[in-house]
């Protein structure tokens, strides 16, 4: 099975971290998605971004990635500490996420997280 490259955006606020529930999975992930044809990590986070929170956002730096094996895929999911440049979050693709939330980071372990997010929050977070 080959590994589908993703890249994502940990967008953090006031101790918090914005997330999206996506319906399919019943769990929450960040903002990001597969990379498209001739695309870098760096643009696919940043597009995902815009796409599923309608926010422009800034890349700050890069946290590095995670290989996650699905029942359906293996993922290696890049993620890029960015910040919101403009817009607020609103849910851009209600057929797809139920909703968008900040989560207080110290609540993070109480929370259905997508496995990729999961272990990004246990590399981040709690280093």
């Amino acid at each position: 099975m080959p590994i589908k490259e993703i890249a994502s955006c940990a967008i953090i606020k006031n101790s918090r971290l914005l997330v999206l529930w996506k319906k399919k999975y019943s769990h929450y992930k960040l903002p990001g998605g597969k990379l498209e044809e001739g695309e870098t990590h760096e643009q696919a986070a940043v597009r995902e971004a815009k796409e599923e929170t309608g926010c422009s956002v800034r890349i700050l730096k890069y946290t590095g990635y995670d290989d996650v094996k699905l029942s359906t895929a293996e993922l290696r999911s890049h993620v890029f500490v960015a910040a919101i440049e403009t817009g607020a979050p609103k849910l851009a693709e209600p057929d797809i996420f139920g909703e968008i939330i900040w989560i207080p980071l110290d609540s993070l372990g109480e929370r259905k997280l997508a496995p990729h997010l999961r272990k990004f929050c246990d590399r981040y977070f709690h280093k």
